[in-house]
């Protein structure tokens, strides 16, 4: 992406994020995918408890449900494998390179996510508790997701394909 075509969406979701624009997507399974790579969230190896990107193939390892809580603009996300655990910002830290993890639901709302639409059909993905947006560090397959500064688009949007 030029920079040319990347400062308007820079700047459109500057402005939705600050006026605290969120679409609506409705409950259900999805998979996550991001934007620039194309590669799809998925839950670690075994033992591996980091949310990693990796190639899409559907697996249940890569399948989420997005629950809305009802009257405000935030989101669960959570893994349809077995574990039913739920996308948690660790320690409810507020610091640019935290990591996401999966971990036991609660009501934190490090666990809380706000969903900033984009004119293409993507979207950030921005903490409820720290403001700032789901990232991975680069494009490659293994790449573990954190929460960082939202100024890097190339690596901050994701498309929700619904699968059920």
């Amino acid at each position: 992406m030029t920079w040319r075509l990347a400062l308007p969406l820079i700047v459109l979701a500057a402005f939705l994020a600050a006026s605290g624009a969120s679409a609506q997507l409705p409950n259900g399974g999805y998979m996550i995918i991001a934007a620039r790579s194309g590669l799809c969230l998925t839950i670690g190896s075994p033992g591996v408890v980091q949310i990693q990107q990796f190639r899409c193939h559907g697996g249940p390892d890569q399948l989420f449900w997005l629950t809305h809580h009802p009257g405000t603009p935030l989101y669960r996300l959570q893994s349809q494998m077995g574990n039913h655990l739920c996308f948690d910002v660790e320690g409810a830290s507020t610091d640019h390179g935290a990591r996401v993890f999966q971990n036991g639901c609660h009501q934190g709302s490090n666990q809380a996510f706000r969903l900033i639409p984009l004119p293409d059909g993507s979207f950030q993905i921005r903490a409820a508790h720290s403001d700032l947006c789901l990232d991975t560090p680069n494009w490659y397959d293994g790449a573990g997701l954190h929460q960082a500064y939202c100024n890097r688009p190339d690596f901050q949007l994701w498309f929700f394909r619904r699968v059920n």
